[in-house]
């Protein structure tokens, strides 16, 4: 295989996705999409939603808060059977040129798809995930970004997916005393993500969920703690008790083509 220079994914690229599993046809149906998108981009959406399709059955209804593309909502779609698939609400701010043309390429590949993915244009803390069997989940949600995606899931007595990014101090929009806690356990040697999302972890155990702290591979992201998190009952634990984050291996997943493997 030719070695690729751009870390964008062109239309081109489509050859390197020849085979029928899943994974191949969502790829090839990215890069007809033709929407300049960085490849660590593919990897990082495709492994998220086979994650999460793995760990239990479809939610009613899926957010995805801050989804920029919509691609993770059309990889979950796709993973799903055809008698279990969500609605996927793709939420964010604005809806970038990107977003239409994937529904456009996605429902020329899967035409039963773009009838369960709608794009909604509005902020993150007008979330409302209230009605039940619904699953928030955000992928590299930026600083306090990350906090507005927990509480709307908390809120709303629904499941979380999150993948915190861009941790900080000044943006994290938590409780004084978790700051304050995070803030000591930084001082004390802890690193920044870990006192950030052990504070997140707490406060979700806190309000009755129930948490399991898992990563992405490295070789994909450095951004790769996933917080899950379901309503249920948990032990309790002190207010600004951090939880330590753990890995855990996941699934074999299909290999990105050789030539990208320095790209990611």
């Amino acid at each position: 295989m030719p070695r690729l220079v751009s870390k964008k994914l062109q239309a081109s690229d489509a050859r390197h996705f020849v085979g029928d599993t899943m994974f191949d046809r969502c790829a090839r149906a990215t890069c007809a999409a033709g929407v300049n998108m960085p490849k660590k981009e593919l990897l990082e959406n495709w492994t998220l939603a086979s994650m999460i399709h793995d760990r239990a059955a479809p939610p009613a209804r899926v957010v995805d808060v801050a989804s920029g593309h919509g691609l993770l909502g059309w990889f979950l779609l796709a993973l799903c059977a055809a008698s279990r698939r969500p609605n996927v609400f793709a939420v964010d701010r604005r809806m970038p040129d990107s977003a239409a043309a994937l529904r456009d390429s996605f429902g020329e590949a899967f035409p039963a798809l773009p009838a369960r993915h709608r794009y909604v244009v509005a902020d993150a803390a007008d979330v409302d995930a209230r009605g039940g069997d619904t699953l928030v989940l955000a992928l590299h949600a930026c600083g306090g970004l990350s906090d507005l995606v927990i509480d709307a899931a908390v809120g709303g007595g629904a499941s979380l997916c999150l993948v915190p990014c861009c941790h900080s101090l000044k943006t994290a929009k938590m409780a004084p005393e978790r700051l304050a806690a995070a803030r000591r356990a930084v001082d004390g040697g802890a690193g920044l993500d870990e006192a950030l999302d052990g504070q997140r972890v707490a406060y979700l155990e806190e309000r009755g969920m129930v948490v399991d702290a898992t990563k992405l591979p490295e070789d994909i992201t450095p951004k790769n703690t996933v917080l899950f998190a379901a309503p249920g009952v948990a032990a309790p634990r002190s207010r600004t008790t951090a939880v330590p984050i753990f890995g855990a291996a996941p699934r074999a997943l299909p290999r990105p083509p050789s030539a990208w493997r320095s790209l990611t």
